[in-house]
Formats: structure tokens, sequence, C-alpha cells
């Protein structure tokens, strides 16, 4: 069943009774075509079940910038957090383009961006380990290397050279507890 704007409007302004508007709202089929009427209805009459249908449809759909619009004006949680872990996480330059960036509150952007710029430097710092050892700058050497003796000092270079083959940042470890 679809519903246009016109046909819920003479539903509700000649006094269908309220039952019969809930159940008719019930069997609804949910599509981007009628998502737009629906939302400001269902919230206006609390039709919980079908509010919940429309956020899981719109959950189904590609988030946007304007989605997380939807979201707020109509109290969408789950839309409102499955929006934001995608503008967290999507390009800048692909959320600037769309509809409605400018219009985003300017503290959620400012937040928006700082938390992008911590995740940066989280993974810039361990880009500069990375690339340390990759360098050889600082592969086996740590405080107190001096103190380790031959063997141990060689299962460290062969610990270093695996953790390259792995491309995981190497983590300072003391192998040798019975030489210090």
């Amino acid at each position: 069943m679809f519903v246009t704007a016109s046909s819920l409007w003479l539903n509700v302004s000649y006094g269908v009774s309220w039952y019969f508007l809930t159940c008719e709202l019930q069997m609804l089929c949910v599509v981007a075509k009628n998502i737009e009427v629906l939302l400001p209805l269902l919230q206006e009459y609390q039709v919980d079940g079908l509010l919940e249908r429309c956020e899981e449809f719109l959950c189904s759909q590609p988030s946007s910038v304007s989605q997380y619009f939807v979201a707020q004006q109509y109290n969408l949680q789950r839309l409102k957090e499955s929006v934001t872990a995608y503008m967290h996480r999507a390009p800048l330059s692909r959320l600037r383009t769309q509809s409605r960036w400018d219009e985003l509150d300017p503290e959620f952007v400012k937040d928006l961006l700082m938390e992008r710029c911590e995740r940066f430097e989280t993974h810039l710092d361990a880009l500069r380990e990375v690339r340390m050892v990759l360098e050889r700058k600082k592969p086996t050497t740590f405080p107190g290397q001096h103190l380790l003796c031959e063997a141990c000092t060689a299962a460290r270079e062969q610990q270093v050279c695996s953790a390259l083959e792995k491309n995981a940042a190497y983590v300072n470890c003391f192998l040798c507890v019975a030489c210090v």
C-alpha cells in the first residue's frame, strides 16, 4: 500500500477514526517515495511500530548528511548513530560536496574534525615507529641492550626482522632476564 500526502490528508481531515488510521498506517510499505510523507505523520500520531520500520529502512540506505538532519528532526537514535559513524569515517571531500553540509552545527563539525585530527595523530605516531624500524634508525636499540649476551642480541635482531615482515610496529621488550 502506497500513501500520498493528499490521501493521508483526506483521511485525517474528514475525521476517519483514529483506530482505522493507525491500522491503515501499520500495513504500509515503507519506501523512499513515501518516507518524507510518513515521518511527520508518524511522529505526530505516535505510531511507533511504523516509525521503527521507517528508521530501519533509512538505516539500510546509503548514509548522507541529509539523513543526519532527518534523524535529528524525528529523534531517530539508531539512524543518528549510524550516520554519525559514517561521517567520522567518510572522506571529508565527499562530505563537503553533500547537500546540507553547510547547515551542520559548527560545534558538531568542530568535534568531528577534532576526532579526525586525534585519530590522524595516533596513526601518524604508529607510522613513525614503523618508519624508524624500516629505516633501521632504531631497530634493535633500547635501554639496557648493552647488557645482553650475543645470543640474546641475535635473537632480538631476528625478532625485529620478523616484525618487519609482518609490517607491525615493534614493541620493545626485554628478552634476556637471565643475562641482566
